[in-house]
């Protein structure tokens, strides 16, 4: 996965604008980490809510001034019809009310941020947009969460197998489209 350059339409804005609202899904997982697992998995999501509430927040802020993304841009500007699509996939997995299916549809967005991340060429670009998304995408504390976020598949998953693999599969084939439309726009 390369990261654009450019801040037009399906650019690294949109790609930044599509990451944080992966991030922001995950407050919607937390609430599907059913009773009956304990508070062990509605504490994870707290800290990942956290973080992207705080350190990703700013991060997002900041790269959007840089590059020159005003809140009204981005306000008028319209999402990739692939962006417009993950949203609707991660309500569509919210309003099964089933962590697993939610949990199906996170772990394909954090696990290929934090894959794409981890081989990021060295020494990182100068550039601050591009630099500190990849240190984002690949810290210690993040690869913790999306080993968590795997691990809870594991564990929940096979008990809803059919429906965590069409959840899983349409949100692969969601992100290449993304990824597609960011180098054909």
């Amino acid at each position: 996965m390369r990261f654009p350059a450019t801040t037009g339409d399906g650019d690294a804005g949109q790609h930044i604008r599509h990451a944080g609202f992966a991030r922001e899904c995950g407050a919607g997982v937390e609430q599907r980490a059913e009773p009956v697992f304990g508070p062990a998995p509605r504490l994870r999501f707290g800290r990942f809510i956290g973080t992207v509430s705080a350190e990703e927040n700013t991060y997002y802020l900041r790269a959007f001034e840089a590059l020159g993304l005003t809140e009204t841009r981005r306000a008028a500007d319209s999402d990739t019809q692939p962006t417009i699509a993950f949203k609707v996939i991660m309500r569509e997995a919210a309003d099964t009310r089933t962590y697993a299916a939610a949990l199906s549809v996170l772990v394909v967005a954090e696990w290929l941020y934090l894959d794409w991340a981890s081989r990021a060429p060295q020494p990182p670009p100068n550039n601050f947009v591009h630099a500190e998304w990849i240190t984002l995408q690949d810290d210690p504390d993040f690869r913790g969460f999306v080993d968590f976020l795997r691990t809870e598949l594991d564990r929940v998953g096979p008990a809803h197998a059919d429906l965590c693999r069409d959840f899983f599969s349409r949100a692969v084939a969601l992100e290449l489209s993304f990824f597609e439309a960011a180098y054909t726009t």
